[in-house]
């Protein structure tokens, strides 16, 4: 990543964005790694609604940006929240 490139808000990323989007990041993994928890012992249809859940995560962690601020914060903001109930047997 080339932080001296601007980007989405056409300005070069801070240390607290670039904290932010690293936050985002890990919370995206562990959320799908929460979901690909499940999957591992979910029955055939489960796992199947399971996969559609995480799908966009994954796509999400290839292609989330630093300068993305809006859903960085969100994710920073819901996240925590969203881990919780996966890894309490939520959807």
């Amino acid at each position: 990543m080339n932080v001296s490139d601007p980007g989405l808000s056409g300005d070069v990323p801070s240390l607290e964005d670039l904290n932010a989007f690293e936050r985002a990041r890990q919370l995206l993994s562990a959320v799908v790694a929460a979901y690909s928890a499940r999957i591992g012992v979910a029955g055939v249809e489960e796992a199947a609604t399971l996969r559609s859940l995480r799908a966009p995560l994954l796509a999400e962690q290839r292609t989330l940006h630093p300068r993305d601020r809006v859903r960085v914060g969100q994710i920073v903001t819901e996240f925590p929240a969203l881990l919780a109930r996966v890894r309490e047997g939520e959807r």
